[in-house]
């Protein structure tokens, strides 16, 4: 038996996907339980949603039931055989193992990602007003080039990243057809990432264990030595750009929603700003864990996650013909197993569609198996961790350091496609530093 139908048309379906998703499949949820299916025009897919579901996710991916799917057009752009997003199960271990220390919480230089934002905010000063979700992919760029890599990356760079991204992305999720990669202004952008991703590659192998080596780096350069049979030239090249691109939208994004959530609730805003103040005005804050040292924000941040999550959830493809829950999952199927599904459920989440900023100050919220910000299963994202001090820390120092205002009138945050699922780039802010911004 085929699991039940979201009784609503294919282009309604379509629309919310592209507008609402995390309701839409928040909806299925609440009418049919833990697997339904929904139709799109051209297409129907399996969602699975609810705690157990996700426990009975990971046996699927443990004994190869369910597969990623395949990034077959940067495959073929890159020249790679198996990346960390899609590997199979034996060889993503693996190398989730050896590359897992250079997207940890220890991995990142603290005093390297305020750096950035501290000369961000300079920047910001200097004009009237800026649009923020830009101006955030960005500062991800810089922070985690300089943290991961080592690497400065020139705006051209990043101009050139960002468009490559974009058009492998929608390929391979098939918005676009292949023939979008043949056009010149994607064949400039990617001839100019594989040129300097080749560089950096090139001078790690030539000095991999310099002093200024990252973990990650280094991590990749040992796999490159010792086991070149998954880790090729050509996919060391790859996972030096990955970390460059991974976060260009969901990081960034992340820290866009959580900014503006904060800046348009003013007593929240001053709040807030005033603990990440003392955090800062330590000397010393560089050692201490910024999750204690301002657990309010990061309560409110993840409140923000939690409404607005940027991930709705994991497509898959079933490899085989199998059963769950009495329904049958057909061999081909296109799988979107719903994580943030529960996000809005009561219960999980008491009035679960009001903005709580406190609310995860109970330790009880965070660990709620209903709060799946990162993904779930054997392919949650390596470097959330690494994220989440990313997110905290440049969110607590860009409060602290300036006086940040939304304009006009704010009234909801816009999230106008998917994929990438980014806040409207109509979010502008005016800054103000008032000489607060010192060198760490």
């Amino acid at each position: 038996m085929l699991p039940p139908q979201l009784q609503q048309s294919a282009l309604r379906n379509g629309w919310l996907l592209l507008t609402r998703p995390n309701e839409l499949f928040h909806r299925g949820y609440a009418e049919h339980g833990e697997i339904f299916r929904i139709e799109f025009p051209g297409q129907k897919m399996v969602v699975l949603a609810g705690t157990d579901a996700m426990t009975a996710f990971r046996t699927m991916e443990k004994h190869g039931a369910v597969i990623p799917l395949a990034w077959t057009a940067f495959h073929n752009e890159f020249g790679t055989d198996r990346l960390i997003i899609d590997s199979a199960a034996a060889t993503h271990t693996e190398l989730r193992r050896s590359l897992a220390p250079g997207y940890s919480r220890q991995a990142a230089s603290i005093s390297g990602l305020i750096d950035h934002v501290d000369l961000l905010l300079a920047q910001w000063a200097r004009h009237r007003s800026v649009r923020l979700m830009p101006e955030m992919q960005r500062l991800f760029v810089q922070q985690a080039s300089a943290t991961l890599v080592n690497s400065a990356i020139t705006p051209d760079v990043h101009d050139a990243m960002c468009h490559t991204f974009r058009y492998i992305l929608r390929v391979s999720n098939g918005q676009w057809p292949k023939a979008m990669l043949l056009m010149p202004s994607y064949r400039r952008s990617r001839q100019a990432v594989v040129q300097y991703m080749t560089g950096v590659a090139t001078e790690l192998l030539a000095n991999p264990e310099g002093p200024d080596r990252t973990a990650l780096s280094t991590a990749l350069a040992t796999l490159r030595t010792q086991r070149s049979d998954i880790m090729t030239h050509n996919e060391l090249v790859a996972n030096l750009f990955i970390p460059l691109i991974a976060g260009i939208d969901t990081v960034a994004a992340t820290m866009t929603i959580a900014l503006t959530d904060i800046l348009s609730r003013p007593d929240l805003h001053q709040e807030l700003a005033m603990e990440a103040r003392e955090y800062f005005s330590d000397a010393g804050y560089v050692d201490h864990n910024p999750m204690t040292g301002m657990p309010r924000l990061w309560s409110a941040i993840q409140e923000s996650m939690r409404l607005s999550p940027i991930a709705f959830g994991i497509q898959r493809t079933a490899t085989r013909e199998f059963e769950y829950n009495g329904f049958t999952i057909r061999k081909g199927e296109r799988i979107v197993v719903a994580t943030a599904a529960t996000h809005y459920s009561d219960q999980h989440f008491p009035n679960p569609t009001e903005f709580l900023p406190d609310r995860f100050l109970h330790k009880k919220a965070e660990a709620s198996s209903g709060y799946a910000p990162f993904g779930r299963g054997a392919h949650e994202c390596l470097g959330k961790n690494f994220a989440k001090t990313q997110i905290l820390l440049t969110v607590g120092r860009m409060i602290s350091a300036s006086d940040l205002r939304l304009t006009g009138t704010f009234r909801h945050i816009e999230m106008p496609t998917i994929p990438p699922r980014n806040p409207s780039s109509r979010i502008r802010i005016t800054v103000r530093t008032d000489g607060r911004v010192s060198p760490v």
